[in-house]
């Protein structure tokens, strides 16, 4: 639809909604821990890191959307993907580990909740 008629609101109204209820808590979730970033650079600069992620990752979806040309991938997904996971880059080298705990004889970080929560809304 994008392509045959135009309808460029389906590339904006897609960042705002996720597909599943899971999709929906771990993504609220991680948003939600991602705005220590806000704090450190400022919402000037935070607001450029999210319109520039936003922007690039709709761009390579529908250059992917275009490039394939399938008539069966003419569904764009739905949910700020572009911002959770471009998050997570300055997540691993500005934000330190602060507490190291073992279970079972395997370490763990407080990192480690966060990154099981981007896994599971990758998969």
């Amino acid at each position: 639809d994008v392509f045959k008629k135009l309808q460029i609101w389906k590339l904006i109204v897609s960042v705002f909604g996720f597909s599943s209820t899971p999709e929906l808590v771990f993504g609220i979730y991680l948003l939600y821990y991602f705005r220590v970033f806000e704090r450190q650079i400022g919402s000037n600069k935070y607001s450029v890191f999210f319109l520039f992620s936003v922007a690039v990752s709709l761009l390579l979806e529908v250059l992917a959307l275009w490039l394939l040309k399938d008539p069966s991938l003419n569904i764009l997904t739905s949910g700020p993907y572009g911002l959770i996971f471009s998050s997570f880059v300055p997540f691993y080298f500005d934000i330190p580990v602060s507490t190291r705990f073992r279970v079972f004889r395997l370490s763990f970080s407080d990192k480690t909740f966060v990154y099981l929560a981007g896994l599971q809304v990758i998969l």
